[in-house]
């Protein structure tokens, strides 16, 4: 397996251009995956140290990301960033999903028809 997952180039500039269209904050870059969640400051420090470039840490990507890559089917990646590891979470998570959901999901739509025109 290679150390890292890339998203496909043209895949990623389109859902930038569309999600930009719906978005008011948006981070592009590469994301850690790991097996568990990150809830201590020193193990968020110690991920920042190793991955400096990384914008997230999740947890389902890279298995999506690997069968991708086995398969040979281009992927790219949009998610919605709830809190920060280790700090208290200003929205409730209740309000949270279901307004992540809705853009997320207008987002994906709006990608989906601007790669079927191409």
């Amino acid at each position: 397996m290679p150390p890292a997952f890339i998203a496909n180039t043209q895949w990623t500039e389109k859902l930038k251009q569309v999600a930009e269209r719906y978005s008011h904050t948006l981070h592009y870059g590469q994301v850690v995956s790991g097996d568990s969640f990150i809830s201590s400051p020193t193990r968020l420090q110690e991920i920042a140290n190793t991955f400096p470039k990384a914008k997230a840490v999740e947890m389902e990507a890279a298995a999506i990301a690997q069968t991708c890559y086995l398969l040979n089917i281009p992927f790219v990646m949009l998610r919605a960033i709830s809190d920060k590891a280790g700090e208290g979470n200003a929205v409730s998570y209740e309000t949270f999903v279901v307004e992540a959901g809705k853009l997320s999901a207008t987002i994906i739509k709006a990608f989906l028809a601007s790669i079927s025109e191409t």
